[in-house]
């Protein structure tokens, strides 16, 4: 965690999370929803870990574009790497530059079923998800993989949102992807 506060507090520009992939456009209400609870637990979690007051750097970088409707894991990762090397953003060496988050309409519909059921119990969009039962798609700008022969697979992982931000970050900044990635494609919580 310190090694992400020096970098923020050192560079007016860097940013804390992640580049968001959206890849579903059935329904603008929905993706709000969605876009609010993420917003809701990584606050939450940066407040957990005592980093509540890096919380305005928090920034999604939402890429929408109707035609990543339904895309693969392989062209969001295609298109992740086109950003990285266009400049989309100042490079500051940080996770947000090593793995994006992608969300499809399975993504979506799940996130939605647990936002239901905390509104249904009349509890807060913050409340800590220990088991991972909202996710994302955290897709790796690298093949991660050393069992993967083609290079055209995506190395993903499926990463409670409760644990994104700032756990999963601090993971890909230290240890790497190897040390939390579920290479039999369980729901991360580190």
């Amino acid at each position: 965690m310190d090694r992400i506060r020096k970098i923020l507090e050192s560079n007016p520009d860097a940013k804390l999370g992640f580049v968001v992939y959206r890849c579903t456009y059935a329904d603008d209400e929905q993706w709000n929803c969605f876009m609010e609870y993420l917003n809701a637990q990584a606050q939450s979690a940066l407040k957990e870990y005592n980093l509540g007051d890096l919380s305005s750097r928090l920034d999604w970088n939402v890429q929408q574009d109707p035609t990543l409707n339904d895309a693969s894991l392989e062209q969001v990762r295609d298109k992740f790497r086109r950003w990285t090397k266009e400049g989309g953003e100042v490079n500051h060496a940080t996770a947000r530059f090593h793995a994006c988050v992608m969300v499809d309409q399975i993504c979506l519909q799940e996130n939605l079923a647990v936002i239901k059921k905390l509104r249904e119990e009349e509890k807060p969009l913050d409340e800590f998800d220990m088991f991972g039962l909202s996710w994302v798609y955290l897709v790796s700008q690298y093949d991660e993989s050393s069992e993967k022969q083609d290079d055209q697979e995506a190395s993903y992982a499926m990463v409670g949102i409760s644990y994104l931000v700032p756990r999963v970050y601090e993971l890909l900044e230290g240890p790497g992807w190897h040390n939390f990635a579920d290479p039999d494609g369980g729901v991360v919580t580190p």
